[in-house]
């Protein structure tokens, strides 16, 4: 869920305004140096239109001198005036040496990988799959201990494992 970026880029304002428990933020902007401005938005926006205090360490997504993180996701916590509280699950496209050979192939042939200019909107069948694929091996990799504690099977989980349900 987002704005379309004129607002704030993550959809994480919107679903603080409703009042979610579980919040899945996946920041796919180019930010190279790893200023998480998007993320800092957001949290800043919740808080003064909100009054909703966001908690998330993200320093383990900063790449170390050799280029790599040692984590591509970080946990928040989501504090609502009320009471309540909730998680911030993000994920942030980073290498942490953990990926297939195929992206650290791209990688290495690309030193902008994972953030090249979003003004490049012509993917060639590579660039596309390795950024498909990355994204794909960091929710795999962030949400297997979750899967593995509720005791889902492997590969697609029923929404009733995951405790997951139509709001309508």
């Amino acid at each position: 869920l987002s704005d379309g970026g004129h607002f704030e880029n993550l959809g994480v304002y919107e679903l603080v305004r409703r009042g979610c428990r579980f919040v899945l933020c996946v920041d796919a902007g180019a930010d190279g140096d790893r200023s998480f401005g998007d993320l800092g938005n957001a949290v800043h926006k919740c808080r003064v239109d909100f009054g909703v205090e966001i908690d998330i360490d993200v320093s383990a997504l900063v790449p170390r001198a050799n280029g790599l993180s040692e984590r591509s996701c970080a946990v928040g916590r989501i504090a609502y005036p009320d009471g309540r509280t909730g998680t911030l699950l993000y994920l942030k496209p980073t290498l942490s040496g953990e990926e297939p050979p195929d992206i650290a192939h791209y990688a290495r042939s690309h030193p902008c990988f994972p953030h090249e200019p979003t003004s490049d909107q012509f993917f060639d069948e590579a660039q596309f799959e390795s950024y498909r694929r990355l994204g794909q091996d960091i929710a795999v990799r962030a949400l297997a201990p979750v899967l593995e504690r509720i005791g889902a099977e492997p590969g697609m989980p029923r929404q009733a494992e995951l405790g997951v349900r139509d709001s309508a």
